[in-house]
């Protein structure tokens, strides 16, 4: 599969070890990822090539991942990113926040591979009437079938 057809994913993490294993578990899931830190880093790279996915720490060292989901859903042209946050907060105001900045879910650190290749996954699984939602990915069973009416 080449970077054409993969789906592409922007890390936002700047816990060195975290991000590698991070960068693993999606480029297994098929993504194609590219990682920054620095806002400035993080415009430029949400504006090249819009991510179909934005993985993004609350706590980043100048800028919060709220900024960052704001940042996304002020921009047109990044409409269709699906944002998943992760953080040590979990507090519900935490939760809420991210919600109220455009959030399409929260991952609560820490979390196992498995989690986040879930979490990444769901993002992107089609659903009706529209794509997953923070309390939808929050359940704890699997996600329901997937049907297409014809």
């Amino acid at each position: 599969m080449n970077t054409q057809t993969k789906k592409r994913a922007l890390l936002i993490e700047d816990e060195p070890k975290l991000e590698a294993l991070m960068r693993k578990v999606l480029e297994d899931e098929g993504f194609a990822v590219k990682s920054a830190v620095r806002y400035d880093d993080v415009t430029k790279s949400l504006l090249e090539e819009p991510p179909h996915v934005a993985v993004v720490s609350l706590n980043l060292p100048r800028n919060s991942g709220y900024d960052v989901c704001e940042l996304i859903r002020a921009d047109v042209r990044l409409s269709e990113v699906q944002i998943l946050i992760t953080s040590d907060r979990s507090s519900p105001a935490a939760i809420a926040y991210a919600e109220e900045a455009g959030a399409n879910a929260f991952l609560r650190k820490p979390f196992t591979p498995l989690q986040l290749a879930r979490y990444a996954r769901a993002l992107l699984a089609p659903e009706e009437p529209s794509r997953p939602s923070m309390r939808w990915l929050r359940r704890t069973e699997p996600p329901p079938p997937v049907t297409c009416a014809k």
